[in-house]
């Protein structure tokens, strides 16, 4: 028995890619500063409402990036930039099948550092000097 294929490959792709074609995104670019400007190397994480990281990306040069959700929901965005506090969104809709533009004003609180500084020669911990930024 011949089968006869009824349904051109273009018709086929497009049932076949459903689920990306219902995916819904983000994006957005980090700033900071006044006037704004662009912050590259940051890490962008979209947040479930449980607290959960659903999709991670680094921001490229230009600071901008994009993330995708395996399912429509509330999500936050997370930011980390090395040397300064968490940056995180409020609660906001992402419905099936839509990308949405959220730029991220990052938080320029820098975090304290603790330096600690030993004589020469001295042994860890002994004659030490522990100095809070």
């Amino acid at each position: 028995m011949r089968y006869q294929l009824l349904a051109s490959p273009g018709l086929i792709v497009a049932l076949c890619s459903g689920a990306a074609a219902d995916a819904q995104s983000v994006h957005g670019r980090t700033l900071s500063g006044h006037p704004p400007v662009a912050v590259s190397e940051v890490i962008i994480a979209l947040v479930d409402t449980s607290g959960q990281s659903v999709a991670r990306r680094l921001t490229n040069a230009a600071g901008t990036f994009r993330l995708t959700a395996a399912q429509a929901g509330r999500y936050r965005l997370k930011a980390l930039r090395f040397g300064h506090r968490p940056t995180l969104t409020e609660l906001f809709p992402l419905v099936a099948g839509t990308t949405l533009d959220r730029p991220i004003i990052l938080s320029d609180e820098a975090i304290p550092r603790a330096m600690t500084l030993s004589p020469a020669g001295a042994p860890p911990g002994r004659g030490a000097l522990r100095i809070d930024r």
